[in-house]
């Protein structure tokens, strides 16, 4: 295939104007290879239209135009997740600090039910004291040039099994489309890879050959391919491992403990590791017996990865607290990479707890400036994951309002809004649009970048994996509000570098 246009990734300004100019039936073309590309390597979820049929797939949406990111700043953020890790899990082992930013908020249903089951962990001497997650730092590029923090996940830290084939990719789709590029300026990334040595590490600690990995998943989870991924590489590398997966319905009926050391059962099976993939919010566990399943998984011997401290400690309302003026210095001062702490701080944007009580004078002023000019802001639940349960704009505001009247109002975070860095992007589906075709071409798309980390610690609290593992860039149209894996509305893609 031809190229039938000469671009340049390196003149953004005039990139849009021109990815407009290429003929359709070469678009088309393109499309029609990455999607084909797309499937051979995994890039897939569940179809909606076949639901039904066990194996229906299709291509993820795939965006042909990598994100171009300064290398200094990418390498800057890169080097402070072992930072994050080493700051989670010493936040996690707090006692004083997590009853401070969380022992006053046990209204919530989930964290209520969490916090007990965290205290009944905690004076058990009996507890599994090895450690494991994988964190995904978010962090948005600004129009300025800075990447600021949005959060940071354990759950949800979706789509590691999706990046490693996207700078490949990207490097066909510039080919093909005839874009001038330097290919060795895309950073590649395998952060499931990774995760898979990290779980290997984890079921070898636990010390018993023939017990199993019970992975807990959603009922319907249309990204399940992208999980499975580090299963697959996990039994690759160590073909001992019997992986299960499991939802906690599932669960309910099948998982028992046995002997004094709580040894978790699963369908006759000793389980090794528990990898939670699902179980963020209360809403997850809508009979009690699910509640009581969940509780039964944490106190017994398997590891959990993340266990219930630390799952506390990367709640929203303690990374609020965690944003202020000397609050990590109490945790990392033996550190010697200070300017690694300053890059964290860099990182933070304004935010500001609502818990239902007296605010401070600050948080108060946030609060009316939000009430003005609500498109400055986001309000995010203090204890649930990922995207898709943000407000935004006229919601925002209505919320705010609420609160001023109601003495019940969940917890919540208001953080400012950040002015994204925006460009242009062509996205391929794997469907033809009305008008015939499968790219899509959207003049203003942002980005937000996730880097992941892993961290795992044996029963002595020795150190075995900090590390980064790898990133990941999902893109969406400027003008939504979130991008989200499961309203299909999101895009991956790999950075570019540039050294401006």
């Amino acid at each position: 295939m031809q190229p039938a246009t000469s671009l340049s990734l390196d003149n953004l300004q005039d990139l849009g104007a021109q990815l407009q100019l290429i003929p359709e039936q070469q678009l088309n073309a393109v499309a029609e290879d990455l999607v084909d590309f797309a499937l051979m390597k995994g890039l897939i979820v569940r179809s909606k239209k076949q639901e039904h049929i066990s194996r229906g797939v299709e291509a993820l949406p795939l965006a042909l135009i990598p994100f171009p990111q300064n290398r200094e700043t990418f390498r800057r953020a890169e080097q402070t997740v072992p930072l994050l890790n080493l700051l989670l899990y010493r936040v996690a082992n707090d006692h004083d600090f997590l009853s401070q930013c969380l022992g006053k908020l046990c209204d919530d249903p989930y964290i209520s039910r969490m916090w007990n089951l965290y205290l009944r962990v905690r004076q058990d001497p009996r507890r599994q004291k090895v450690t494991m997650f994988m964190l995904r730092n978010d962090l948005m590029p600004t129009s300025d040039g800075r990447l600021l923090q949005t959060e940071y996940n354990l759950y949800a830290t979706g789509v590691y099994g999706f990046c490693g084939p996207i700078a490949t990719l990207q490097r066909r789709a510039l080919r093909l489309l005839g874009v001038s590029h330097d290919p060795d300026r895309l950073e590649d990334s395998a952060p499931a890879n990774r995760l898979a040595e990290a779980l290997i590490h984890a079921w070898r600690l636990y010390g018993v050959v023939n017990a199993v990995v019970v992975e807990v998943a959603d009922e319907e989870e249309a990204l399940i391919f992208h999980q499975r991924y580090a299963q697959f590489k996990a039994q690759e590398l160590e073909p001992r491992i019997s992986w299960r997966r499991r939802t906690f319905r599932q669960l309910a009926e099948s998982a028992t403990l046995v002997g004094d050391d709580r040894r978790l059962m699963v369908d006759g099976e000793e389980v090794a590791v528990i990898h939670f993939r699902t179980g963020a919010m209360a809403s997850y566990f809508d009979k009690e017996n699910l509640w009581e399943i969940r509780e039964t998984l944490e106190m017994s011997h398997a590891i959990k990865v993340p266990s219930v401290h630390v799952i506390l400690a990367n709640t929203k309302a303690v990374q609020q607290r965690l944003s202020l003026s000397g609050v990590i210095e109490q945790f990392m001062s033996d550190v010697e990479d200070k300017d690694g702490l300053r890059a964290i701080h860099a990182m933070f944007g304004r935010q500001y707890l609502l818990n239902g009580v007296s605010l401070d004078a600050e948080t108060q002023h946030a609060v009316a400036d939000a009430l003005r000019q609500p498109e400055e802001y986001v309000l995010k639940p203090a204890f649930a994951e990922g995207g898709l349960h943000n407000m935004f704009g006229t919601q925002l505001r209505e919320h705010l309002q609420q609160r001023e009247t109601s003495n019940s109002a969940f917890t919540m975070v208001l953080q400012e809004r950040f002015h994204t860095a925006l460009y242009p992007q062509l996205v391929v589906h794997s469907e033809k649009s009305p008008d015939g075709l499968m790219v899509e071409y959207l003049p203003k798309c942002d980005a937000e970048i996730g880097f992941f980390g892993l961290f795992v610690s044996d029963s002595n609290e020795k150190l075995i994996t900090n590390e980064y593992s790898g990133y990941g860039i999902r893109i969406k149209p400027a003008e939504i509000d979130e991008e989200g894996a499961f309203t299909r509305t999101m895009a991956l893609a790999a950075a570019y570098f540039t050294e401006e």
